[in-house]
């Protein structure tokens, strides 16, 4: 059975990062750190986490690795195959913009000594996922937006788990993004990335005006002319009587349940929670704070 999830308090755009935060957190290391250098892969050129930690230095081999300007990169994709017990091995080739081309030809110069392997950053991605949840853990108080998170119930267990709107793959929906802004073409985009779906590379896309946009279409191309006047009535308590009459859901006397558990929202704090009992109205943590404080 697929382990489906539904998702608690999604932002509409889902995880993205603004200009302005993706200044922030690259300050957070020096010009030259590798862990800046990964930062800048991730957001500018769009590279998984586990591609990074793979890139080769130049003259490597003919297949796979940085040119001698550090202009080109190729590098291969690893991916599973579902149908068939295989993995497939894509080679991809992409542009890397001049000025970050500059900061790893000096980097790759100044630091030809840590070049185990033959690979440009001497790390792993679990190395990545670590600093960046440092990151946020240290610089979170005084930039309380590197903690915004949403929820997700995985619909098999009942489980809920965190998700943080920062992370390492935020950067590549960043990428996609703009790549998409900057030529207007989905297909160019999905390719240059190297989704095979078109699917795939719609769900990194963000539209930061989309209910804007909505409301501008629907009173302009769909405001039909000629249409007659539906006017409200003025009598608010008959439809107060008529509403109290209709069939409605209310999440807090009727919770979701999942798997025997019911999904609770926190009356206090409005954490999501799951309990047997449907008439539990608090979480743990704030049913302990009423007890203390009486």
């Amino acid at each position: 059975m697929e382990n489906k999830i539904i998702v608690l308090a999604l932002d509409e755009q889902g995880k993205y990062v603004t200009q302005e935060e993706l200044d922030i957190i690259r300050s957070f290391w020096k010009e030259y750190h590798p862990m800046r250098l990964c930062i800048e892969l991730g957001a500018f050129v769009g590279l998984r986490a586990a591609d990074i930690v793979n890139l080769k230095v130049p003259g490597h081999s003919q297949f796979e690795g940085f040119s001698e300007d550090f202009r080109t990169l190729r590098y291969i994709v690893s991916k599973p195959s579902v149908k068939k017990d295989r993995i497939k091995h894509k080679i991809k080739e992409r542009q890397i913009p001049s000025w970050l081309a500059d900061k790893l030809f000096l980097y790759f110069k100044n630091n030809l000594y840590i070049f185990k392997g033959n690979r440009l950053f001497p790390f792993s991605t679990k190395y990545i996922w670590d600093e960046i949840k440092k990151m946020r853990d240290r610089n979170c108080d005084k930039h309380p937006w590197l903690k915004e998170a949403y929820q997700v119930i995985q619909y098999k267990s009942g489980r809920i788990q965190k998700l943080y709107r920062i992370a390492f793959h935020t950067l590549r929906a960043y990428w996609i993004t703009n790549h998409y802004q900057a030529c207007g073409d989905l297909v160019k985009t999905a390719r240059t990335i190297g989704h095979t779906k078109i699917d795939t590379c719609m769900k990194y896309i963000r539209f930061p005006n989309l209910k804007e946009d909505e409301r501008g279409i629907a009173e302009t191309i769909f405001n039909l002319p000629n249409q007659p006047k539906h006017y409200v009535s003025k009598d608010q308590s008959k439809l107060s009587e008529w509403g109290a009459k209709q069939p409605h859901y209310d999440s807090s006397t009727q919770p979701i349940m999942i798997n025997g558990f019911y999904i609770i929202k926190c009356k206090t704090c409005s954490k999501i929670f799951h309990s047997k009992s449907k008439k539990r109205k608090y979480c743990s943590n704030c049913s302990e704070t009423f007890k203390k404080s009486s």
